[in-house]
């Protein structure tokens, strides 16, 4: 009897693991990314303020670099969001919104990265 409920269990498991996941959304997306670009954002700043303890009177160009990468990623994150909200999914604008806010994050993260910053989170990918 418990071989048979640990085979059933098994199978269980094992059907679970083969089904593929669904398609996601361009909303779903967007929401993704925009919550890797949170984890994104903290390292950034992290940064920023390991190397400039005052922010106000930094004259660091990678510390402005990072900050310039910041606002242009959360500016395209927040405009995909505004756009998935007000389209269908199939819309072809909510799929480039999407790509743009992933593409965003992306070029973001690749700033960090040029300047030895971690993130923790990936995004859609």
């Amino acid at each position: 009897m418990k071989m048979l409920a640990a085979l059933c269990a098994a199978l269980a498991l094992t059907a679970c693991a083969a089904v593929p996941p669904a398609p996601k959304t361009p909303a779903q997306i967007v929401y993704e990314v925009k919550a890797a670009f949170v984890s994104a954002e903290d390292a950034g700043l992290s940064f920023a303020e390991q190397v400039c303890p005052d922010p106000k009177t930094c004259q660091d160009s990678r510390v402005k670099a990072v900050a310039k990468a910041l606002v242009a990623a959360d500016t395209a994150i927040a405009a995909a969001e505004k756009t998935v909200r007000a389209l269908p999914s199939d819309a072809s604008d909510a799929q480039a919104a999407a790509a743009g806010a992933q593409n965003a994050l992306d070029a973001f993260k690749a700033i960090l990265a040029q300047y030895g910053v971690t993130t923790t989170s990936s995004g859609s990918n």
